[in-house]
């Protein structure tokens, strides 16, 4: 079974909190503590809720930053998950989940020379902006698609 991505489940953030809620921007003391209660409606109308910790944390020059505190490992995230199927928000670490991203294939490259033909396409399109860029500021740019080497 394949991973879950963040972007298949339902994300609560710092910000959106901070819109809702007043957290406090001068704080006193190391450390400010909160906690917001989150209703999280179901499919088939039901609802449940959620305590969520939040701190902050003092920032190098002045001000405080807000975190989330996740409910499985309780380590400071920016943002909360909760996939389908599931009854607690928690971090993507906490649920498994991965980024879109960290299932990209890299581009595939066929046979012994593959990776000629994608060098080629690459100085291809640096010679397509090389001709754009000459014929908008009248500067020439050359560029080498020789791979001969002198032998001595």
């Amino acid at each position: 079974m394949a991973k879950l991505t963040v972007d298949q489940c339902q994300r609560l953030s710092v910000d959106d909190l901070a819109g809702k809620a007043a957290l406090a921007t001068q704080a006193s003391g190391p450390m400010q503590h909160a906690t917001a209660v989150v209703t999280i409606a179901r499919p088939g109308g039901e609802e449940t809720e959620q305590a969520v910790e939040l701190v902050a944390h003092p920032m190098r020059f002045g001000g405080w930053r807000w975190w989330l505190i996740c409910g499985g490992c309780f380590q400071r995230a920016d943002a909360l998950y909760l996939p389908p199927g599931r009854e607690v928000l928690a971090c993507r670490k906490c649920h498994r989940l991965c980024y879109r991203s960290q299932r990209e294939k890299p581009p595939r490259v066929d046979g012994p020379h593959g990776h000629d033909r994608i060098r080629a396409a690459m100085l291809k399109q640096m010679d397509k902006a090389n001709k754009r860029r000459e014929k908008a500021c009248g500067v020439r740019i050359k560029t080498s698609t020789s791979d001969k080497q002198t032998k001595t």
